[in-house]
């Protein structure tokens, strides 16, 4: 467990608990965010993951690309009712929101990552915010993988708990769109 000081600004205190499955198949981070002040605080819990932008990465989450926002800044394809991104070089930093089905992942060099969060209704994340968010920065250099949940209002003293679950495989195939790769996330996070 990782606790960390109340925070100067906004009086939240955060812990993070790294637990591993039992059966070796992924690591669970539970989140807890905390109101030390004493008035209710609106917060919502959201996490980044930062992967490499390789050429050979695959970005996809269960959820049709019509509902990405904003349309076309990043460009996602559709296959199988699934959003998938590969790669490309953008003159600018870009950042799109999507609702999902509770998962994202990201493909690369024999190794797939997936995290596995609640899946939560498009009303509500906080405010211009989605339960799926992907940040590529202007250069390609980083991709964010991020995902969040719900927005909820905190009494001193209260607090809420969220949690990703962390899964790293082997990938055999090649990272492409397909129902294949689509399914075996589905299997994995069942």
């Amino acid at each position: 467990m990782l606790t960390s000081q109340t925070a100067r600004k906004l009086p939240f205190q955060i812990q993070k608990v790294y637990t591993p499955d039992s059966k070796g198949k992924f690591i669970r981070v539970s989140y807890s965010i905390i109101n030390k002040g004493d008035a209710d605080r609106k917060v919502a819990p959201w996490e980044i993951s930062r992967v490499v932008a390789d050429e050979t990465g695959l970005i996809f989450f269960d959820a049709p690309v019509e509902g990405i926002t904003p349309a076309g800044l990043i460009p996602f394809k559709a296959e199988a009712g699934a959003s998938w991104y590969s790669f490309e070089q953008g003159a600018r930093n870009r950042k799109i929101n999507s609702d999902g089905k509770g998962w994202l992942a990201y493909a690369a060099n024999g190794l797939l990552m997936i995290k596995k969060f609640d899946d939560i209704t498009p009303t509500q994340p906080a405010p211009d915010e989605a339960e799926i968010q992907v940040y590529i920065n202007q250069g390609k250099t980083y991709i964010e993988l991020e995902s969040q949940g719900e927005y909820k209002t905190l009494a001193p003293g209260q607090s809420l708990t969220w949690t990703v679950d962390w899964y790293l495989i082997p990938l055999k195939d090649e990272a492409v769109p397909s129902q294949k790769l689509l399914d075996l996330v589905r299997k994995t996070i069942k």
